[in-house]
């Protein structure tokens, strides 16, 4: 799937109306350059002891927002897990996808929608994920468990649509299992 959008070819675009030029103080201490001589150096990132993060994929589709995560069961906090009923397993992976409409004069507001989903293995064999309705604080998410006992690269398939509409959007994104066992998506 290619997704264009309208206005992203354009080298420089200008506003529909002019500027208009509001005072600004100058600032109290003029800004310290550094030195071509002094290196700068940043502070050393230290590796987090947390549990890995779930790895995310995001895509807009006229009007509408899709976020997809998937992350290893055994990384949920447990009472997430017990809540949804799911086992904390490394051999089983959660497809957790949100769909948002885009709207301009208020906050992004979470949807309904017919959800199906699939990840299909290197050797092209496709596997449906049953998907399920979480509604929880007036938002609405979907899950999904997938078998990564077996297969460290597959691509996840997923078709959406929204209430009230014809629109079917569709999202396809690679995952990738490092020797690791955690997940990457590309």
């Amino acid at each position: 799937m290619i997704a264009v959008l309208a206005g992203c070819d354009q080298g420089e675009q200008t506003p529909n109306n002019p500027p208009v030029e509001q005072p600004v103080a100058p600032p109290a201490e003029p800004p310290v350059e550094p030195s071509a001589t002094e290196p700068t150096v940043e502070p050393p990132v230290e590796p987090s002891a947390e549990k890995p993060q779930p790895l995310g994929q995001t895509m807009e589709i006229d009007g509408f927002m899709l976020r997809a995560n998937v992350s290893r069961t055994d990384d949920l906090p447990d009472a997430m897990a017990q809540q949804y009923g799911i086992s904390a397993d490394p051999d089983l992976s959660l497809l957790n996808l949100v769909i948002l409409e885009n709207q301009s004069d208020q906050q992004d507001a979470t949807v309904s929608a017919e959800v199906s989903a699939q990840y299909e293995s290197l050797t092209g064999q496709l596997a449906d994920i049953e998907m399920r309705t979480v509604e929880a604080d007036g938002y609405v998410s979907y899950i999904g468990t997938l078998d990564t006992s077996s297969e460290h690269i597959f691509k996840i398939l997923i078709k959406a649509q929204p209430a009230n509409t014809d629109q079917v959007l569709e999202m396809e994104f690679e995952v990738q299992l490092d020797t690791h066992d955690t997940p990457y998506t590309e």
